[in-house]
């Protein structure tokens, strides 16, 4: 991924990245779903109006800056990220005040923004895919029903049947343990 080419096309030297013209990419997240909505607007996925666009940008915004950081320290530690210190339950802590944020807003929305998915949708399901599937049981869910249901009616439409695969929710959550650190690693 550090090669002078892929540098060229992403100079964070990261995913995920869109090629938009011959020699033009995009790459970061919400650039990236933006544009994708973008191309073909009579499906709505950046709202009807100004006034829905901008409130997926709020929700997009939103997501990027409070739940992704969150989010990915909780799963961090699972996929061996240097730097991922902070224990699940201190992640779990700074998660639980945006999941009401999300759940108060899924008690009165089907969706994020109007009548049908939304870029926000899509944004947000995607970060919490992981959580779903390997980290929030039944006893965790309770907690959240609205964000249950909303999360379960999306990834049981097509498109997210064909990116994400049937939808498992998690029935005992992965433990995360540790790996000692061997003499060398201990020594740098």
């Amino acid at each position: 991924m550090k090669t002078p080419e892929f540098l060229k096309k992403n100079p964070n030297a990261k995913f995920p990245i869109l090629e938009i013209s011959e020699g033009k990419y995009l790459y970061e997240s919400g650039a990236i779903l933006r544009y994708v909505a973008r191309v073909d607007k009579s499906k709505g996925l950046y709202g009807t109006n100004i006034a829905e666009e901008t409130q997926i940008d709020d929700w997009l915004d939103w997501s990027s800056r409070e739940l992704q950081p969150t989010l990915m320290s909780m799963v961090g530690p699972f996929l061996g990220w240097q730097g991922a210190t902070e224990s699940l339950k201190d992640a779990e802590k700074k998660l639980r005040p945006l999941l009401e944020i999300l759940e108060a807003h899924l008690k009165e929305n089907k969706y994020m923004i109007g009548d049908k998915v939304t870029i926000a949708d899509i944004n947000i399901a995607t970060y919490l895919s992981v959580p779903f599937r390997f980290l929030w049981d039944e006893k965790f869910r309770e907690v959240i029903p609205y964000t249950t249901k909303w999360f379960q009616d999306l990834m049981s439409q097509e498109p997210f049947v064909k990116e994400f695969g049937k939808l498992v929710l998690c029935q005992k959550p992965l433990e995360f343990v540790a790996l000692k650190k061997s003499k060398e690693e201990k020594k740098e």
